[in-house]
């Protein structure tokens, strides 16, 4: 596993290594290199920003490599999911049973079966393995997640493309089933931005031109509820500082 050995690039960002990257050499889009720093710059400028943002370049998520994230307001959380001592969750079907138990309620095993559409008998050996690295304990009858297991953050996934905006769109698109939002970051803009702006709009994605916003992004409030995906991607990040 890596060790984290952030560096601070601003008065707001601190910059981690990535946590996950692929076997084998990863292809360079040398054009697209040169909107890292407009990412960066966005990044310091996104809602909530004042209190610290954590950026990853080449993060490697659940579903796709987005060219940058951006994790909002970190620290307190990631220092106490830090303390609490307990294993990076990575595996995607252990996120998502761990997502399905409450942290505040008992969540019974078949409970948790009815949600994810699996067997009791399926569940079980997954709680099993959770409990015994002490994601969930036992409560009553049934289980309740650790307090501090929950997504850190509030994560914001970039993709940069020189000019193919419909194409960055899709790749961003399969990074909101990770990230609370996402933006895609152009070199170029067409000479007439309608299209690009209308499904914008309607995918409810981001869209920068450099490092100025053609349309804003919206980073929701903290919710209790998260999917395993989304979890991963934080547990992720986690683990480049545990």
């Amino acid at each position: 596993m890596e060790q984290w050995s952030p560096a601070r690039v601003g008065p707001r960002l601190v910059e981690g290594a990535s946590a996950h990257v692929r076997a084998g050499r990863r292809f360079e889009p040398i054009h697209e290199r040169v909107l890292d720093e407009p990412m960066r710059s966005l990044a310091a400028r996104l809602p909530g920003a004042e209190r610290g943002v954590l950026v990853v370049p080449e993060f490697s998520g659940p579903i796709g490599v987005a060219d940058m994230v951006a994790l909002v307001d970190p620290r307190e959380e990631l220092s106490l999911r830090l303390e609490a001592g307990i294993p990076p969750v990575l595996n995607l079907t252990l996120a998502t049973v761990a997502a399905a138990v409450s942290a505040k309620r008992t969540t019974t095993l078949a409970a948790i079966g009815n949600s994810l559409q699996m067997s009791e008998r399926q569940v079980s050996g997954y709680v099993r393995s959770l409990e015994a690295q002490g994601v969930i304990e036992a409560s009553g009858s049934g289980f309740r997640r650790h307090p501090r297991l929950r997504p850190v953050g509030r994560l914001f996934a970039f993709e940069a493309k020189v000019s193919e905006w419909r194409k960055a769109s899709h790749q961003a698109v399969r990074y909101a089933s990770w990230s609370d939002a996402v933006a895609i970051v152009l070199l170029t803009v067409p000479r007439d931005s309608t299209d690009m702006l209308a499904a914008a709009r309607r995918l409810r994605i981001g869209v920068a031109h450099g490092d100025r916003w053609l349309v804003q992004p919206n980073l929701p409030r903290r919710r209790e509820s998260f999917t395993g995906a989304r979890l991963v991607a934080s547990e992720r990040i986690v683990a480049t500082a545990f």
